[in-house]
């Protein structure tokens, strides 16, 4: 649908003819990308050309793309249903039309029928998207730091990690062995631990913090919180040593439990910031942050 702001502006949804002008509008607006950088963000994989009903939506003045808001589209099973998600990112509009922002945005979030996602929210902007019906999937996040080599042998029996050669469609369930699969050659470190005739699927990359020396373990998803928290010690310990990290930083939604001796931040204390989401069937700990733009950029 396209509406029309004024005489020289309109809003409408962003099509596959629209992606080379977006590209060219994005790569000044944020420092270090690239017109081709951006023409891989916006062809991901996951869905088919021909299920992606649009790329967001684009504000037009004069002829010429002045706005974006950018969706990306996913069919998740959520609790035996199928829903589809979209993650929102690269919110730019040019100065001139800054005006023009919000309705750029309520455009595409105030559809029908969709779970939405922010991923990437930075501060002064989590007010905004609150206003417009987003909720904040949690007000706190963790970081654990364990560091003794004991933790290898402690709780619940031995954890191993399952050769990616080995994942096939028999080891996992049907939605993770999706997920599994869609996030392959992504950015994103894909684990599966075993222990006691059970499985776990864990999805995370490794971060850095701003101006913090030290790099961290950013947790995305959790297949199966009751085997994450019950070999959580061993588990982690062999993320960080993997990732050469010193500390896993989660949201407490998507581990269903505090860890025992994890520091507690404010949700919007360090980049990437808390997710946002707004959905009228999904709950915040269906959330994660897989299908995003975290798992394409570098």
């Amino acid at each position: 649908m396209t509406s029309i702001v004024s005489s020289r502006v309109e809003i409408r949804r962003a099509t596959s003819e629209d992606i080379e002008r977006i590209c060219r509008f994005l790569e000044p607006a944020f420092a270090g990308t690239s017109v081709a950088f951006w023409r891989g963000v916006l062809a991901y994989s996951w869905l088919p050309p021909s299920e992606k009903t649009d790329y967001g939506e684009v504000l037009i003045a004069d002829g010429k793309v002045a706005g974006f808001f950018g969706a990306m589209y996913s069919d998740r099973q959520v609790r035996g249903r199928r829903e589809r998600f979209c993650n929102v990112f690269a919110w730019y509009v040019h100065p001139e039309h800054r005006r023009h922002s919000i309705a750029l945005v309520a455009s595409l979030v105030r559809r029908p029928g969709v779970t939405f996602v922010n991923v990437t929210p930075a501060d002064h902007v989590v007010p905004i998207f609150r206003r417009l019906g987003f909720t904040l999937t949690d007000t706190e996040r963790v970081i654990c730091r364990p560091f003794s080599r004991r933790l290898l042998t402690r709780g619940g029996g031995r954890v191993s990690v399952l050769p990616h050669d080995r994942v096939t469609r028999d080891a996992l369930e049907p939605a993770e062995f999706a997920i599994f699969q869609d996030h392959y050659g992504r950015t994103v470190r894909r684990t599966v631990f075993e222990a006691g005739g059970e499985r776990c699927l864990i999805v995370s990359k490794r971060m850095y913090w701003s101006g913090v020396r030290y790099p961290r373990t950013d947790l995305y998803y959790v297949s199966n919180r009751e085997f994450f928290e019950r070999h959580f010690e061993q588990a982690v310990l062999r993320l960080l040593w993997s990732d050469k990290t010193v500390a896993l930083h989660a949201d407490p939604s998507l581990l269903g439990f505090v860890p025992r001796g994890s520091t507690r931040i404010a949700a919007t204390a360090l980049y990437p910031s808390a997710t946002l989401f707004k959905s009228a069937t999904v709950g915040a700990g269906d959330v994660d942050r897989l299908y995003s733009e975290l798992v394409i950029l570098p």
